[in-house]
């Protein structure tokens, strides 16, 4: 357990996080009383930021972009992380490539038009095959 001390200094010079925003995605409610799913942006100089939970297609995207509201990649490697999408990764990987979910504003709702987002199964099959040594 960290000292009270220590904690005071660490928030008052901003080293420790008070809001308990990480990397991870976590799906919490907003103030306004939405459900969202909230995270850092990226793995350095991160903001913390809100994004609807169902994901959008290219029109989708384009509709959010207009709007002003940025736009993130889902992604998952060992926990479900999202990215700022840059003009650069939107020409790369349009959005019904990759799960792009938008940035959500109270009051404003969006029209998204995809299921919530799930954690994906793989599923594996064996065939039945016999060694042919």
């Amino acid at each position: 357990m960290i000292p009270a001390w220590l904690q005071t200094h660490l928030t008052a010079t901003g080293a420790w996080n008070t809001d308990g925003i990480g990397r991870a995605l976590r799906a919490r409610q907003c103030t306004c009383g939405a459900r969202v799913l909230s995270g850092l942006d990226a793995d350095r100089a991160a903001l913390p930021a809100a994004v609807e939970p169902s994901p959008v297609d290219p029109a989708g995207e384009l509709l959010a972009l207009m709007q002003n509201r940025r736009t993130f990649r889902i992604r998952y490697f060992g926990r479900w992380e999202i990215d700022r999408r840059s003009s650069f990764d939107i020409a790369a990987q349009p959005a019904g490539k990759v799960d792009v979910l938008i940035e959500h504003e109270c009051g404003r709702p969006f029209p998204c038009n995809g299921p919530p987002i799930r954690p994906h199964r793989v599923r594996i099959e064996l065939q039945e095959e016999t060694c042919p040594y």
